[in-house]
């Protein structure tokens, strides 16, 4: 999951809003790891990188897959 994750931010850095398509795909199997202590950190880094690469229209893809979320 940890290499998935680093790669996803990777893409989403170098390609942008073309994700934004996907997103709701890539987000799914993250909100079942944002609650283990191991990994939080690391998806919420990644959400936030979708969510700056993606706009507006991702964070309301997150934020409906996973409502406690918040980009701060």
């Amino acid at each position: 999951m940890e290499r998935g994750l680093e790669l996803t931010k990777l893409v989403s850095d170098k390609v942008g809003s073309h994700l934004n398509v996907h997103v709701k795909n890539l987000v799914t199997p993250m909100k079942k790891h944002i609650d283990k202590k191991k990994l939080k950190e690391k998806v919420l880094n990644v959400l936030r990188a979708l969510e700056d690469n993606g706009g507006p229209e991702v964070s309301k893809v997150i934020k409906g897959a996973i409502p406690t979320y918040s980009n701060s």
